[in-house]
């Protein structure tokens, strides 16, 4: 066995104390010639052996005690193979010590106190500053203790009340320090998410939220929190809808669909990408089965008036497709679903106004309208008024019903108004009865005007929208307004007053010649014959003495006495004509009177 001296690398081939090259003592180690073995490590290195003369410097692999070229003194050169240095032993891991029990107690107090301000509980009145407060302090403890899930969660719920603070911005913080505390803590996540997408404490970054809430989705799904899980995709899907990625949104409606089939949101949000043909192409049948399924579990899980909308939209996709019936099916069951619902019951009321499924019928339409207006539809009042309601005394009451009113308080005026509007809307709606019906009480409220020229008009539209059995009111009217039926078969002014009235100014009676002195006194007289002549006990009489009250009916010198030598039909006719003479001032032209 040979050995290499330590100092110099001279071979030696005997057990020496000292090198017999350099002298330096070798102490009994002895290392092979082809291996270097450490005590401390098993591993073995490979020497290169060289020899070297002192003199000339001439390298030898052999080792030589003198150069056998010059006889110089040869000496062993140092290895070049490195060794690699032995790694420091690790530093011993010094076991922590056991946390305090007093510390552990106090952290939790902490955490409970700000539990109780925040819940208002335990005799606590509620204050979000307060229980930030304690959640700050437990926090700091939780961390020096080495709890950090504990630190996390209470990082968490400082953050939550920093929100109800509105604190955005250090509410943010909370939950970033909540999360590099427990990076597998997922609430942060969720939180922050929600910062991103309502631009709360930063500007709103839809591309953010989605990752935020991917992230809370996945580590949901880790802890089997299916319906959170769920409901993280949910929103994800809604911050890529918001980024018009359409494509991603429905995966991530599908994902949460896997993790909860129950989830009844995620089905009506992908109904609406299959009525707007968002991702996919439009598809109304498909859209319609994803809403009734969503309609189905929003009533499983009590939330009646989710289902309702539900079924309205499924009721606008019928619409689409033209299936009336069956649109306002939909309708019906939504508000079966939710009374209270402002849209079904307009959608119904449309169909009902146009005919969509049902007949036409107005009064069924003014129903629904009323019903979506008390439920908050902001367009059910112009709707409303469209078919020709309005409100009354704070109800809603259609036009004809308002005028109704008015008639029966003797303000005629406003009623002729609102008969007005009722017939406009009967016309609309294609009700030639109830329009004409309308006609005749216009008539009716003119002639309490003294307006006979509208009683004319609107008695005359009466006619032709109302059954001959009806007409028999229009024809009685017309008479006491002393209208007469023409050649023609219309109804107008009789001729006879007017020529009567031109001989009135000055005629023969009894041998005698009377005259009206002016305009203004035959005026006075037969407005004082109209308004007593059918009432022969307090009549006006126009006789040679002139104006005559109080005549007792046998006077035999008045035109109203039996023997006056009057006809009565000429009575009659200036009875009429001084309607026409009050109210008409082109009647009064054609007379030659002029307008006083």
């Amino acid at each position: 066995m040979s050995a290499l001296c330590q100092q110099c690398g001279s071979e030696l081939q005997k057990q020496f104390k000292i090198c017999d090259f350099c002298g330096y003592p070798v102490d009994g180690k002895y290392f092979t010639s082809t291996t270097e073995q450490s005590a401390d490590s098993a591993s073995s290195v490979v020497v290169e052996k060289k020899y070297r003369c002192t003199e000339c410097k001439k390298e030898y692999s052999k080792a030589y005690k003198f150069c056998p070229a010059c006889r110089g003194k040869v000496v062993a050169v140092k290895p070049n193979a490195s060794i690699p240095p032995i790694p420091p032993a690790p530093e011993p891991i010094t076991p922590a010590e056991p946390a305090k029990p007093k510390m552990v107690s106090e952290a939790e107090e902490l955490e409970k106190t700000a539990d109780d301000y925040r819940d208002g509980t335990n005799g606590k009145k509620k204050s979000p500053q307060k229980a930030l407060e304690y959640y700050t302090k437990a926090a700091a403890l939780f961390k020096e203790l080495g709890n950090k899930r504990k630190a996390a969660v209470c990082c968490n719920n400082a953050g939550v009340e920093e929100h109800n603070l509105e604190h955005y911005s250090k509410e943010i913080e909370w939950y970033e320090k909540g999360f590099e505390l427990d990076p597998d803590f997922v609430w942060p996540y969720k939180n922050l998410a929600d910062n991103y997408s309502n631009g709360e404490g930063v500007k709103v970054n839809h591309k953010k939220a989605a990752e935020l809430y991917a992230k809370a989705a996945e580590l949901f799904g880790k802890q089997g929190d299916k319906k959170e899980a769920a409901e993280c995709f949910n929103k994800a899907g809604i911050q890529e809808h918001n980024l018009e990625h359409y494509s991603k949104e429905i995966e991530c409606y599908e994902k949460a669909i896997e993790v909860d089939p129950d989830f009844a949101c995620l089905y009506k949000n992908l109904a609406d990408n299959y009525s707007n043909g968002e991702g996919v192409k439009v598809n109304h049948k498909k859209a319609i089965e994803l809403y009734a399924k969503a309609a189905e579990l929003f009533e499983k899980h009590g939330e009646a008036d989710e289902a309702a909308k539900c079924c309205n939209s499924a009721g606008l996709q019928e619409n689409e497709l033209g299936h009336y019936s069956k649109e306002n099916a939909w309708y019906k069951r939504a508000l079966e679903y939710d009374p209270r619902n402002p849209d079904a019951p307009r959608n119904l009321a449309i169909n009902y106004q146009n005919g969509d499924g049902v007949g036409i019928d107005f009064k069924k339409a003014a129903k629904y309208y009323i019903l979506a207006d008390k439920n908050g539809n902001s367009d059910a009042a112009s709707d409303l008024s469209e078919i020709g309601y309005e409100k009354y005394d704070g109800k809603w009451l259609s036009v004809r019903e308002i005028a109704e009113i008015y008639e029966d308080e003797e303000d005629y005026s406003k009623a002729s108004i609102y008969f007005e509007k009722a017939y406009q809307t009967q016309e609309k709606e294609g009700n030639e009865l109830e329009a004409g019906l309308s006609c005749l009480k216009i008539a009716c409220c003119a002639k309490k005007l003294d307006d006979n020229k509208s009683v004319l008009s609107w008695g005359k539209k009466a006619l032709d929208r109302l059954p001959e059995e009806k007409q028999l009111n229009i024809v009685l009217l017309f008479k006491s307004c002393g209208f007469k039926k023409q050649e023609n078969g219309e109804w107008g002014i009789p001729t006879e007053p007017v020529d009567f009235a031109i001989k009135a100014s000055s005629f023969d009676f009894n041998g005698k010649r009377f005259t009206v002195p002016n305009v203004k006194s035959l005026n006075t007289m037969l407005r004082r014959f109209s308004e007593n002549v059918m009432n022969s006990d307090d009549a006006a009489c126009w006789c040679k003495n002139g104006v005559q009250d109080d005549c007792d009916g046998n006077c035999r010198s008045c035109i109203l006495c039996s023997n006056n030598g009057i006809p009565q039909e000429k009575i009659l006719a200036f009875t009429s004509f001084c309607n026409w003479l009050e109210k008409d001032p082109d009647l009064c032209k054609k007379i030659l009177i002029p307008k006083y």
